[in-house]
């Protein structure tokens, strides 16, 4: 709790010295990394070894890897957005196991599963040689 107070303080000692507003992004540099990764990880698996579902705020369809299927959102600012529209004030600056639990889920946003699915190459079939080869 101390580090977001002083961040917030520091935040607003730059706008009283400069009048200058400092907006803190949503999504931190380790989010965007994890959702690369998440995409890159979608990219070489099948769909099958994934959950699917469509955003419970936007309606867009993502995928996501994760211990529950109880992700609901494709985003931090559709989840943030659907709590705000309930009267909750969500803090995405809080640490990650205050925002998700134990473990973050591997989330891959709508245009990353359209982009995954429309260049992911066709599983190659195996050939014959190949199939008789796993019976000697």
């Amino acid at each position: 709790m101390g580090r977001k107070n002083d961040l917030e303080k520091a935040l607003k000692l730059v706008e009283e010295t400069f009048g200058t507003k400092i907006e803190v992004p949503l999504e931190s540099s380790e989010d965007l990394i994890r959702q690369a990764t998440a995409v890159a990880n979608f990219y070489y698996s099948t769909e099958e070894e994934w959950y699917f579902k469509d955003c419970s705020y936007c309606g867009e369809e993502f995928f996501f890897s994760w211990t529950s299927k109880g992700v609901g959102y494709c985003t931090i600012s559709c989840a943030k957005k659907a709590l705000e529209k309930i009267g909750i004030k969500w803090d995405p600056n809080k640490s990650p196991t205050e925002r998700w639990g134990r473990c973050i889920p591997a989330v891959v946003p709508p245009q990353a599963v359209k982009l995954v699915q429309e260049n992911r190459p066709e599983p190659e079939p195996d050939d014959i040689d190949n199939i008789l080869a796993e019976f000697d």
